[in-house]
């Protein structure tokens, strides 16, 4: 197959260029002759076209395709070492961007990649200095509206920046590894804090696709509940369907490795990636969890609202109960408990927020509710 990706590739340069396999399914192609971009994004595009013409291979037919990352070698340049790294990050530019495409190395990439480096760094030493802080959403009951549980939300309390939001530094994390370290400050985090609530609701922890196949998961878990002293019963991991899906023999394994701890496991985002019925019933979830985008049009949109009607009845038809996200309205609220809904998550119950800001507010309404009633 690479053999013939080489041969494709080829075909599209003239005698002058060159193609080498750098290794795995990566190839350098090296265009002599073309000065302006619009010249080199023509090769590079009829490349494309060529990767993705389907192959026959015996009695199969394999579609392929690709991204090409392209950096201009200026007069004198003596670094091939450095030029390959900057096609490289190009290339993976490409690759973020959905690929199939192609992306230029040029200054705002490289801009780009220098940020990404600082904040690579910042998070290096964020993990040494403990610079992470939890912020908690609460789970209530749709029908009584009493808290049943708190979902715990990772914050970084950047030196000089102040709070940094999750979608600006878990991604990087999970491209540098640096995810697994900061999931385990997390999940100790979540049992300690958990540990010393009076009311006795549970704690969920989000978990991601790499954190899922950490080799030590299952042994951090333990740990944290037993310095915690937490009941497993009140500790729970919400996973989402595409960390099962890449691997689900492994995952199915691991997860049932986690839930012989006694904690509970939800499948989070439900509706947004495959949505195979085979691994719900494969394995006994503690919760379902309705993606927020469906919820938050559900009252505006026939077929958002039929989406969520489904999920609740295939979960039900399972013995599972379901955990509605991104609630804001009261409309919304009160469809989801005709629905027989079990549990509401969202801005309407309440902002994710340093649990001590939470117990305060809700002094402030205890107190407020006591003069009322006075």
């Amino acid at each position: 197959l690479l053999k013939a990706m080489g041969r494709r590739i080829s075909n599209q340069l003239t005698n002058t260029d060159l193609v080498a396999r750098l290794g795995g399914d990566e190839f350098a192609v090296l265009v002599r002759g073309r000065i302006t971009a619009e010249e080199v994004a023509e090769v590079a595009n009829r490349i494309l076209a060529a990767l993705s013409e389907p192959l026959s291979m015996g009695r199969r037919m394999v579609k392929c395709g690709g991204s090409i990352g392209v950096v201009n070698v200026p007069p004198g340049a003596s670094s091939p070492a450095r030029i390959l790294t900057f096609a490289d990050r190009a290339l993976y530019s490409a690759k973020s961007d959905g690929r199939g495409c192609i992306r230029f190395y040029d200054a705002d990439l490289h801009k780009q990649q220098i940020e990404t480096r600082n904040i690579e760094r910042a998070l290096h030493k964020a993990i040494e200095n403990d610079e992470f802080v939890l912020h908690f959403q609460p789970k209530v009951s749709a029908s009584t509206r009493t808290v049943v549980g708190r979902e715990a939300l990772i914050r970084w309390d950047r030196p000089n920046i102040g709070l940094v939001s999750p979608d600006e530094f878990i991604p990087l994390a999970e491209q540098s590894m640096l995810i697994c370290d900061i999931g385990r400050w997390t999940i100790y985090a979540a049992c300690d804090a958990a540990s010393r609530w009076s009311g006795g609701e549970s704690v969920a922890v989000n978990l991601s696709a790499r954190q899922l196949l950490d080799p030590d998961i299952v042994h951090h878990v333990k740990m944290a509940l037993q310095q915690s002293r937490l009941d497993p019963a009140r500790f729970e991991l919400e996973i989402t369907e595409t960390a099962i899906i890449n691997n689900t023999q492994l995952a199915t394994s691991i997860l049932l490795d986690l839930k012989a701890l006694g904690i509970k496991i939800s499948l989070d985002d439900f509706g947004t990636g495959y949505s195979s019925m085979s691994y719900i019933q494969e394995f006994p979830f503690d919760r379902i969890k309705i993606d927020r985008s469906f919820v938050m049009s559900m009252n505006a949109n026939v077929k958002s609202r039929a989406i969520v009607e489904a999920i609740i009845h295939l979960a039900h038809s399972l013995n599972i109960p379901v955990v509605a996200e991104g609630v804001e309205t009261e409309d919304q609220a009160e469809a989801l408990a005709l629905l027989s809904c079990e549990e509401l998550q969202g801005y309407l119950i309440a902002a994710p927020a340093p649990f001590e800001d939470m117990m305060a507010r809700v002094m402030a309404d205890s107190l407020l509710f006591e003069s009322e009633s006075a």
